[in-house]
This record gives C-alpha cells, sequence and structure tokens, in this order.
C-alpha cells in the first residue's frame, strides 16, 4: 500500500507507452488548468461528499491519444457515526439477558481526510466539428487518507470498571494510509479562443480490494491553457 502512488505513476506510463505508436502523427501541445468540483467517497468507513480543489496537466502524443496527471485535495474531513452494542462482559454460558444487561453501548465515529489525490492516463480524444472536443480517460489514482475512529461508551454496565472497558476496546491511533485503483472518466472541452477551454469533467475511482468497499466519484470543471 505503502508503493500505491509509484505504482500509479509506472502504470500510467505503460498505458502510455502502449498506445503511442497506434498513431504516429505527433501533435505535440502541451496544456495546464485548474479544476474546482466535488469528491463524492462511496466506502465502508465513510461515505459523504465534500468540494475539491486542484491541478491538471497533459501533452497530446498524437492527434487521437494524450498523457495527463492531475492533482487534487479535497477540503473537508468526512465522518459517519453509529451506535450499537461494543462488547459484553457476560460469562460463558450466559443467557441472552445476561449478555444484554452487561453490554456496553458505544457510539463510534469513522472519520476520512484525504490529503491529496493524484491520478495518471491515457486521454483519447473523440473527433468532432467546431469547439467542441469530447474525449475519454483511463487511468489509475491515488488517494492518500488519514484515517481515525472514536469511541464514546454511552453505557457501562453497573459493576464494570471503566478502565476494563477501555484496556478492552483502545482506540485506535489516527494512520495514513493509499488507497485507490483504476479510474475511467471522460470529458467535454469546449473553447473559448484558441488558448482557453472550459472542460466538465466526471471520473469514477474504483478501489475496492477484497471486502473493503472504498470507491470515488469525482466530478469537475477544468479550466485548461494550451501552449
Amino acid at each position: 500500500m505503502q508503493n500505491r502512488l509509484k505504482t500509479t505513476l509506472l502504470a500510467a506510463a505503460m498505458l502510455a507507452a502502449g498506445v503511442v505508436s497506434t498513431d504516429a502523427q505527433q501533435v505535440g501541445r502541451f496544456y495546464v488548468g485548474v479544476n474546482l468540483g466535488a469528491h463524492h467517497e462511496s466506502a465502508d468507513r465513510v461515505t459523504g461528499t465534500t468540494s475539491a480543489a486542484g491541478v491538471t496537466a497533459g501533452f497530446r502524443l498524437t492527434r487521437a491519444i494524450g498523457v495527463e496527471v492531475d492533482f487534487s485535495r479535497p477540503h473537508s474531513e468526512l465522518s459517519i457515526e453509529y451506535t450499537g452494542t461494543s462488547v459484553s462482559f457476560a460469562g460463558p454460558g450466559a443467557s441472552r439477558e445476561e449478555i444484554e444487561r452487561l453490554a456496553v453501548v458505544t457510539r463510534f465515529i469513522n472519520s476520512r481526510q484525504v490529503l491529496s489525490t493524484v491520478s495518471a492516463g491515457v486521454a483519447y480524444y473523440i473527433p468532432a466539428s467546431g469547439r467542441w472536443s469530447p474525449r475519454l480517460f483511463l487511468g489509475v489514482t491515488n488517494h492518500r487518507a488519514r484515517e481515525r475512529t472514536e469511541l464514546i461508551h454511552l453505557s457501562i454496565p453497573e459493576g464494570i470498571d471503566p478502565e476494563r472497558v477501555r484496556r478492552t476496546m483502545p482506540e485506535q491511533a489516527p494512520f495514513i494510509r493509499n488507497l485507490g485503483g483504476l479510474t475511467i472518466g471522460g470529458s467535454v472541452g469546449f473553447a473559448v479562443t484558441r488558448h482557453l477551454s472550459i472542460a466538465p469533467d466526471l471520473r469514477y475511482d474504483y478501489g475496492s480490494i477484497g471486502d473493503e468497499i472504498n470507491n470515488v466519484l469525482r466530478t469537475s470543471v477544468r479550466v485548461l491553457w494550451s501552449f
């Protein structure tokens, strides 16, 4: 997981190298820009939406194919909370009533702050007339996230030492990890001038591995300047 960002960039380079040979006509047009939009998390730990901003850079390798890298940062931490029975101090063979009587009721608060989102991949430009320029994007994305879980014990059975509860269910310190996976998306650019264009963009990052769900839908409006 710690090498996910390096894997992201390497995979994007391999994708680009594999498709350049399909079109020998070089275009050599570089562009940079800014993007403003929304970041929607759909994960086991958290679900929610926050605004995001970032920068984009790309290069047209051929008339139909280019490579692109972008960086963005969601603005807010996302969290979700739920309340339920966490642990029971009933002994082996206890009745259901005894298990419930000696159970601790806890509020769980899961939080995730995405520190950065880095995407790299290949853009496929679809021929179009006039000022419009539709395209598809295929690549990989890395989300670097800081996560934490807060436990608030709302009800502790009589006779149970709170310190014993804390030892049984210790809080986990905040930790940072890398999430991400394949990304697919598309946009339709509109040329305002010869060099300036605006492009609504939609991307879906599929980062679910095994039984853990970590998917992200990203929407943005990109203002691009071509050289």
